[in-house]
């Protein structure tokens, strides 16, 4: 980076920390730290809801998306005028007139106190992860331009907003975020007339290739995406708004981001105001985003460049904005651009930070320690030292995310997917109990795990192993919404107080008694329900880039792992699994990919020998006898694995069996140090598939994970054998 990009990047963002430092008060309170004293202008809070929206990943990301496709996702900002209006009309007054902070108070006024603590927690995860993924694209560029390490610009630039936030609380947080708005805004504006102005043939040149320039789909560069009413797979027209306009009501109703600054402006009208400027704010500065990225795209169609051909080859269109800043801008504007990016990433870190910190004394603290609210003096000064402590955990939990993301994310796309599933009905939840004073504390709660299961089908049905839904995931939220709003209103229907006699009462009176049991074991199937689908993620993810289907592509392994199956399925049909899998270890075999096949499986009776009927069919198929080698201790897959280390000697082995099977074993095989790779026997097609099987796996997969991390051992191991 030049000198002069330097000077002026660390002018702005340390401006921006000095700044944010200024508004530091020795004898503030807990109330002035979380609402600002309710003394801001309505415009800046606005400003500081459309920089609560706009984040370094939009930044660089909107770009990148117009720039490898067309205009389709600025669909989800034309919705936001809905919502925001939605908001002004009743979300701000309610919330105003409401006594807590908490965007969440109200869930456990309706419903109980288990309403409130999980849509907290989901809060608090996804914005952890949230802070996480954007620390680590702030660092990027850095790291990229100047060399600096990532986790220093990590640690650095974490401490810098952790340090003003925890001085000036909210108000803090809503000045700086004004000014880093200002800032995100003049330098996209720069950008984009430094790219139309360096078109050969003037700006309008930009427009015209854009317009004339086709997608992969056949559509304008400019298009808003196809308008089939029909098509419910891909984000057409339709999809992306509905989907907008579902997730700006969750947004300006029910997070927390949202909510605290209803309670910063100085009046109700302020604030209606404030929701109103940020949401319509918003839609302008998208489309600036969205259109540098097609006149990125025009610029270098008649300015080629070798380094933008390799970044499109390799499907990194997102790289294409950060490289022309660099590469293309004046000095001066380079280090302008550069801190926009860090403005827009500032900001919602920040915002996070106040947030969480907020949620957790509200959430949680003050309902442990409700026995100094008796002391305001007492009580005030506790929960000003919680606020500051809770901004200095979440931020250094964030760090750790961030910190993580530098070698691996398959433990992050687990929290995204799981805390996508879990905060997907807190819309429901809300409107549940906005709109209807008839539904009651059980009702919301069969509402909410019904709601949980449509999401979980439609976001994550291949990492479930679940049906095709045949829908874009985008209609996880609305169909999860309706589906909590349908059970709702019906099991409120169902169990509807009706007059009756004494007894019947008695009767009705004793059920309700047994409430908390069933509270209970909600709770404890939503608990069993989370771990079950976490199991399932870890094992998926322990199998990626490990599993091959052909047999050129697959690396060579010595040995082969076979893994058994009964020959023989219900009503003594043969088993297509079974076959298919003796096919495929031939297959490897003649193909020499393999030298030795260890037969693993159950011989735990007289009578049943898996083991030698795999050996006797593979014999059939042409495989010597000389090269099979029998485990007759496989009874289940953990102990075909830990036994082909801990008895065979095998440390690197190829695993065959079906694509399920194979995910499983591969977990088990990483966990306990072994180089395995597997090679997927042909399946069997879905409508052979009963749901019995399905459930099978699934808990299969649970035992495997706890089987592995408690130390579980074989059933047998027995003396070493050699495979030579």
């Amino acid at each position: 980076m030049n000198i002069i990009d330097l000077i002026v990047f660390l002018v702005f963002t340390g401006g921006i920390v000095l700044m944010g430092s200024l508004f530091y008060r020795r004898n503030t309170s807990a109330k002035e730290f979380t609402n600002a004293g309710m003394s801001i202008p309505g415009w800046v809070v606005g400003m500081s809801i459309f920089s609560t929206y706009v984040s370094s990943i939009s930044y660089l990301g909107n770009p990148g998306k117009s720039y490898a496709d067309n205009w389709n996702p600025f669909v989800f900002g034309l919705s936001i005028p809905i919502a925001c209006w939605i908001a002004a009309r009743w979300f701000v007054p309610f919330y105003r007139r409401h006594q807590s902070v908490s965007a969440y108070a109200f869930l456990e006024e309706r419903f109980g106190a288990w309403a409130r603590i999980y849509a907290s927690a989901c809060y608090l995860l996804t914005q952890i992860a949230r802070m996480g993924s954007i620390l680590f694209l702030l660092a990027m560029p850095m790291n990229i331009l100047m060399g600096w390490d990532l986790r220093t610009v990590i640690i650095v630039t974490s401490a810098a907003i952790i340090f003003y936030s925890m001085l000036g609380g909210m108000k803090a947080v809503i000045w700086t975020e004004a000014i880093q708005g200002f800032i995100l805004i003049g330098g996209a504006l720069v950008c984009l007339c430094v790219l139309l102005f360096s078109m050969p043939e003037g700006p309008m040149q930009a427009f015209q290739i854009g317009w004339e320039s086709l997608d992969a789909s056949g559509h304008s560069k400019f298009s808003f995406g196809s308008f089939s009413l029909t098509d419910l797979r891909h984000s057409t027209f339709w999809i992306c708004l509905i989907y907008g306009i579902f997730i700006n009501l969750q947004n300006y109703g029910i997070d927390q981001n949202y909510v605290q600054r209803y309670h910063t402006a100085k009046t109700e009208k302020e604030a209606k105001h404030a929701a109103l400027f940020g949401g319509w704010l918003y839609i302008p500065v998208s489309a600036l985003f969205f259109l540098i990225g097609t006149c990125l795209y025009s610029y270098y169609r008649v300015v080629p460049d070798a380094q933008v051909a390799a970044f499109e080859a390799a499907g990194k269109a997102d790289y294409v904005f950060p490289y022309f800043m660099v590469h293309s801008l004046p000095h001066g504007l380079t280090g302008l651009l550069i801190a926009s990016v860090f403005a827009a990433g500032m900001s919602t870190v920040a915002t996070s930070v106040t947030s969480c910190s907020t949620i957790i004394l509200t959430d949680y603290w003050m309902r442990l320690r409700r026995h100094v609210q008796g002391d305001k003096g007492v009580g005030d000064r506790e929960h000003l030292a919680v606020l500051k402590g809770s901004s200095l955990l979440v931020g250094t939990l964030g760090v750790l995310v961030a910190l993580a993301l530098v070698n691996v994310d398959s433990i992050l796309d687990a929290w995204w997917k799981l805390s996508s599933i879990f905060s997907g009905g807190m819309l429901g939840l809300f409107l549940l109990g906005y709109l209807s004073s008839k539904v009651k504390n059980i009702h919301a709660l069969l509402g909410v795990l019904s709601g949980f299961a449509v999401i979980a089908w439609i976001s994550a049905w291949e990492w479930l192993g679940l049906p095709d839904p045949g829908l874009h995931s985008y209609l996880a939220i609305v169909l999860g919404t309706m589906t909590i709003f349908v059970v709702g209103f019906a099991a409120c229907l169902l169990f509807k107080k009706k007059e009756s006699s004494p007894s019947s009462q008695e009767k009705r009176n004793k059920f309700w008694r047994k409430s908390t049991l069933i509270k209970i074991f909600a709770c404890a199937f939503l608990a069993t329900t989370v771990f079950v689908i976490g199991c399932n993620i870890a094992v998926k993810n322990a199998a990626k880039e490990k599993l091959y289907t052909d047999v050129d592509s697959i690396p060579f392994n010595r040995v082969g792992v076979l893994l058994g199956t009964n020959p023989t399925g219900r009503g003594d049909r043969p088993n297509i699994f079974y076959h298919n899998r003796i096919k495929a270890c031939v297959d490897l075999y003649q193909a020499h990919k393999i030298e030795r096949i260890l037969v693993s499986g159950d011989n735990s009776q007289s009578d049943y020998d898996e083991p030698t009927y795999i050996k006797n069919d593979l014999i059939a198929a042409g495989v010597p006898d000389s090269i099979i080698y029998l485990d007759y201790a496989g009874f289940r897959t953990f102990d075909s694995m830990v036994r082909a280390k801990l008895v065979f000697g095998l440390d690197k082995f190829t695993i065959i069996s079906q694509p399920f099977h194979n995910e499983r074993a591969l977990y088990i095989s990483k966990n306990k140090g072994i180089d395995a790779i597997a090679f997927n026997a042909g399946d069997v097609p879905a409508k052979f598939w009963q749901v019995r099987m399905k459930i099978r796996e699934w808990l299969a997969r649970t035992k495997a994970v706890i089987d592995v991390h408690t130390g579980k051992r074989p059933h047998f191991l027995g003396e070493p054998i050699t495979i030579d």
